[in-house]
């Protein structure tokens, strides 16, 4: 094991560490976290196993965005977040892209540098703008689509007990969002946690199948979503039924469409995140 030293100073400690590989850097490997001052950090490891210093890569002051990541397999890194928690301050829904050394939007407009970082959340493209609509959203999970354009799913929050999915895409013009369907509320009732959805998960191998878990009666199912026109229409099926035991926040691990597990959720009482039990199940 090998442990990762960085000087960025704070005080809530580190989490949610998301390692990518970039195999046409020389299989350099990135690694993104939340930081112990709420930024949004990184590091980077070179094929000699040397790790650079840690970097902010997203600064929001006073706020603590949520971060996304996706690879393309080979040569760039999907970055999709937020600018703070939805609990704290309205939150929007931002995009930019890593590659070649520097971060870029979804139209190929050149943002900065990767070594000039930090950026703020206003450098990047906004996918979904909460100022217009005075309600705060999350970012679920980013993808890159077979075309090289990212693919978004996140939530939006329109009342404590209302969460709405939806569906961006960008279409080589404009970003598009489409609605997908209410998820009905949050998993952790009667707690603070109203943002706390059952999740929206895109399949990175062909992201045009996104996993929703869905309030509905008897508890939440998890539901496979099929769109062949970029999340115009949708087609969809139950495949864990709600039946008393609730089903949420479904995962596509990566590759899996050449392995033997396809889709894992939590299964069980989920309650909130310092009080929990839930097991992991799984289908091919």
């Amino acid at each position: 094991m090998v442990q990762l030293h960085q000087d960025i100073r704070g005080s809530d400690g580190f989490t949610y560490p998301k390692p990518v590989l970039l195999p046409d850097e020389t299989n350099r490997v990135y690694l993104f976290w939340c930081g112990a001052d709420w930024s949004t950090d990184f590091a980077a490891r070179d094929p000699d196993g040397g790790w650079g210093p840690a970097t902010d890569l997203i600064r929001s002051r006073g706020e603590r965005p949520s971060l996304k990541v996706a690879d393309n397999g080979s040569d760039a890194i999907a970055l999709a977040f937020t600018n703070g928690h939805p609990r704290n301050v309205l939150t929007s829904v931002y995009y930019a892209a890593y590659r070649h050394g520097s971060l870029w939007r979804a139209s190929g407009r050149w943002i900065t540098r990767l070594d000039a970082a930090p950026i703020s959340p206003r450098q990047a493209d906004v996918v979904y703008d909460a100022k217009a609509t005075t309600v705060p959203a999350w970012v679920w999970d980013v993808a890159f689509g077979p075309n090289g354009r990212p693919v978004i799913g996140y939530a939006t929050f329109p009342t404590r007990r209302e969460d709405v999915y939806w569906y961006a895409t960008f279409n080589g013009r404009r970003r598009v969002s489409h609605r997908m369907t209410g998820a009905e509320g949050s998993i952790s009732p009667g707690t603070i946690e109203h943002e706390h959805s059952g999740g929206i998960a895109p399949d990175h191998s062909n992201p045009s199948i996104a996993y929703v878990s869905k309030q509905v009666a008897g508890g939440w199912e998890i539901q496979r979503w099929s769109t062949a026109n970029g999340g115009s229409t949708w087609h969809r099926q139950t495949v864990a039924v709600a039946d008393g035991t609730d089903n949420v926040r479904p995962v596509v691990p990566r590759g899996a469409d050449a392995g033997s597990i396809g889709l894992l959720w939590l299964r069980g009482t989920y309650g909130r995140y310092t009080s929990y039990r839930p097991w992991i199940a799984f289908l091919k």
